[in-house]
């Protein structure tokens, strides 16, 4: 099996554009950025829960993104306009030390396009877009996705609609944006088969913005978006760009190859662009009860499992410790979740026990996202995959097809990304923005 030759040719960490004090990310690996919900945010400052922290728990425990947060910290997240616009609570999202954290701004236009964001006229997309100037670092262009398509309630009703929707938004975001905002805009590419996108990539890539967004039922084909980076870097769209962003995917097969393929970029095409991926899913599951347990690394797998959490009144006064890994798994008891609520409330799980379930969620999954990561890298020394096999032979393809740096090489390669994940159903493909609370 051909092997990548990274490590040998650039330091394991190469430096690249990041000016966030104290940043806990490593710099060669692509970054999962957790979608948080509006609730949580709320919730997670001081005093935003409806009984007190456990006394066995850090005061700030909640607060992931605060420096000030000894158990755990992530410097990066995903706040969505099409949750956030209309609050006027107080947030980790508001509140948050701008020199130690970047937060990736959604524009909500999957909201927009299912009717629970109405915009009205050009007055609603500047509120949109000053709001993703006032709140976010990094932020999507508002596109109308085509995954949404025969949904019913979803407002467009094809393809070139959802196009030439997005083309006046894009329209609008440029001529309008505050040059000294600060935020650096991603154009977002849609499309429900190769064609749509592809044709997408060519009607907006002439649009001046600081980076790309990758969304639609191709988001987690590998073999796709190489495809899409090197026509970028044909066509000079990848010069001056800081940020590829992937949404909606969180599986550590995709983190390794999304790692793979920034480190490529970096070495072979000279381009210093970081990589992230986002999902709600750390809180979405919670609503049919489900949370995060053991990574499952095989060698035709690299996922974690999701199980059933302890949930109803049998569970009232049980003093036991939780039974999954985690930083605040380690100290929560399954009496800090469940307390005495209504008797329609069939979890028996207040508020404070839901968003504590949703942090263990999301230290589960980054620290399952960072041992495929260091596990990967372990075994790339030597090309010889006992865990993930199919996306070893695909990040070698990678780093090949990069140093070559053609479509042709590209094709040649197609053999080594097959089994991979190549697409999701289009009538499911929401890419996680319509986040729950």
């Amino acid at each position: 099996m051909p092997t990548p030759k990274a490590l040998a040719k650039a330091p394991l960490y190469p430096c690249v554009p990041n000016d966030l004090i104290d940043d806990p990310t490593p710099k060669d690996q692509a970054i999962y950025v957790p979608s948080v919900s509006l609730g949580y945010a709320v919730a997670a400052l001081p005093g935003g829960t409806t009984r007190p922290i456990p006394p066995h728990l850090p005061p700030n425990v909640l607060d992931f993104l605060s420096a000030k947060n000894d158990m755990f910290r992530i410097s990066h997240a995903m706040a969505s306009a099409g949750q956030f616009l209309n609050n006027t609570k107080r947030s980790i999202i508001s509140e948050r030390d701008r020199s130690s954290t970047l937060i990736i701004g959604d524009s909500g236009g999957y909201q927009v396009a299912s009717g629970k964001l109405n915009i009205v006229d050009d007055g609603t997309r500047l509120r949109i877009l000053r709001w993703l100037e006032a709140n976010s670092d990094i932020a999507m262009t508002l596109d109308v996705p085509t995954g949404g398509l025969g949904k019913h309630g979803f407002a467009y009703g094809s393809y070139q609609e959802c196009l030439d929707a997005t083309v006046y938004n894009l329209r609008f975001f440029e001529e309008n944006r505050r040059q000294d905002s600060g935020t650096a805009f991603l154009n977002v590419i849609q499309g429900n088969t190769v064609e749509e996108s592809l044709h997408w990539y060519h009607t907006v890539k002439d649009f001046h913005f600081e980076g790309w967004a990758i969304a639609g039922v191709l988001r987690n084909d590998i073999y796709h978006l190489c495809r899409l980076i090197l026509l970028m870097h044909r066509d000079g769209q990848l010069l001056g760009k800081r940020w590829i962003h992937v949404l909606g995917t969180n599986e550590p097969g995709t983190a390794v190859l999304l790692t793979a393929l920034q480190r490529a970029v970096q070495r072979h095409l000279g381009h210093h662009i970081r990589f992230s991926f986002d999902t709600s899913t750390p809180f979405r599951i919670l609503s049919s009860n489900k949370v995060l347990g053991f990574p499952r690394f095989t060698q035709d797998e690299l996922s974690i499992e999701q199980v059933s959490a302890p949930a109803g009144a049998a569970y009232h006064d049980v003093d036991l410790p939780w039974p999954w890994p985690s930083a605040v798994g380690h100290l929560l008891r399954v009496s800090d979740l469940i307390v005495k609520c209504s008797h329609l409330n069939t979890t028996q799980r207040d508020g404070l026990g839901n968003h504590l379930l949703a942090l263990h969620n999301l230290q589960a999954l980054c620290l399952a996202l960072n041992m495929a990561n260091r596990r990967f890298d372990v075994e790339l020394i030597t090309g010889c995959h006992t865990v993930g096999v199919k996306e070893g032979r695909a990040a070698a393809a990678i780093d090949k097809v990069m140093e070559l740096g053609s479509i042709a090489a590209l094709e040649a390669h197609v053999g080594a990304f097959h089994g991979l994940r190549k697409s999701y159903v289009a009538y499911e493909a929401d890419e996680d923005r319509d986040n729950l609370d």
